[in-house]
């Protein structure tokens, strides 16, 4: 849509919803005693809105980033939303407009059993039973994260200057863990093979942080819509696209011969061949590193761009590097091994809400 002091918008999408299955179709719902959830886990996704403007470059700069409650059309079958939008990052708190949204629920065919609608209480008691959980986990993981990262700093003095990242400023203009930048992103048909998601990846532009951004780092779903991102933002949509091939993939925080940088790695089973393979996200390289002594050879070392490594994450799992060194070739990389690295609880960062992923192919106009 040009430019206007009053954009009009007049595109409609279809939003798929899954259907329920039969079991949670048949089983009544008491709305009084709360016995069973209204609305199922598919349907609790927020809809992630982006404005952005097309610069004289061509580039195209994330103007605003929103998540919105669409759930109360399933109250009243159709309604409109009126929604503010916020700036990004710093400016968070200054709108930059609003958007006028109307939404209604459509029946997949004539045959399909009529659209059976929510009672106001009904849906409330989720949203905010949904919240209630959202804040206590937060909340929990928050605690942790304090005495954690303590107890890190406390074992070695070194440890102050490691590039060890536990949170990280989104584009919603919150701090987020940042395994919550991370879910398994299925390609579909779109991408054949992991390779082809690394090139994929590598073909989005490269954008270097600047302070204004005060290192922001911007949601799949964002870094796909703008077609560019920095270091970090290719190695979290790489890592994502990974492992919804099914493999072993992480983030790796640390260094290369230009100062601080972020990679992806995955680790093959020890039972069959052994062995890492470290990916360069801004150019889709690979670097099949072969262990001995659980450390990376000299070899290895001496062809791979990366320098050192401090941390390690995925979707839910988190790994600080405590060793007295953290150059690669000095350092071991077994994840397990607790006097090596200092691994955040799985069970704490799974209770996280994940930040929205979006997907590879735009939806049907």
């Amino acid at each position: 849509v040009s430019y206007s002091p009053e954009p009009q918008f007049e595109g409609m999408c279809l939003l798929p919803l899954p259907l329920a299955s039969a079991a949670s179709a048949e089983r009544p719902v008491d709305a009084a005693a709360n016995t069973a959830r209204p609305i199922s886990n598919a349907h609790s996704r927020a809809l992630h809105l982006l404005v952005l403007q097309r610069r004289a470059d061509g580039a195209e700069a994330l103007l605003s980033s929103v998540l919105i409650e669409w759930r109360k059309v399933l109250q009243v079958g159709r309604c409109t939303l009126a929604v503010e939008l916020p700036g990004v990052g710093a400016l968070s708190q200054l709108p930059v407009g609003s958007v006028e949204m109307r939404l209604e629920l459509v029946e997949p065919s004539a045959l399909a059993k009529p659209h059976t609608p929510l009672t106001e209480p009904m849906l409330q008691a989720q949203l905010h039973a949904e919240r209630a959980s959202e804040v206590s986990a937060e909340r929990a993981f928050l605690a942790y994260a304090r005495t954690w990262w303590a107890d890190y700093l406390r074992l070695r003095d070194s440890h102050r200057q490691r590039p060890v990242k536990l949170f990280a400023m989104s584009e919603l203009g919150v701090q987020r863990p940042v395994t919550a930048f991370i879910s398994p992103m299925d390609a579909g048909r779109l991408l054949d093979s992991p390779l082809a998601a690394a090139h994929f990846v590598s073909l989005i532009g490269f954008e270097r942080s600047t302070a204004e951004r005060l290192d922001t780092w911007h949601t799949a779903h964002s870094t796909l819509a703008r077609k560019r991102g920095d270091a970090e933002e290719h190695a979290l949509l790489l890592c994502s696209l990974l492992l919804g091939f099914g493999l072993d993939a992480y983030v790796c925080l640390g260094a290369d011969a230009n100062g601080p940088h972020a990679w992806v790695m995955t680790r093959r089973s020890y039972e069959r061949e052994g062995g890492l393979t470290f990916w360069e996200s801004l150019t889709g390289e690979r670097f099949d590193v072969s262990l001995r002594g659980e450390a990376v050879e000299a070899a290895a070392k001496a062809t791979m761009p990366f320098k050192s490594v401090a941390c390690i994450f995925s979707a839910c799992s988190l790994y600080a590097n405590v060793q007295p060194e953290t150059a690669l070739g000095s350092c071991q990389l077994v994840l397990d091994d607790e006097t090596l690295w200092k691994r955040m609880d799985p069970a704490k960062l799974r209770a996280l809400t994940p930040l929205p992923q979006g997907c590879l192919s735009p939806p049907a106009l």
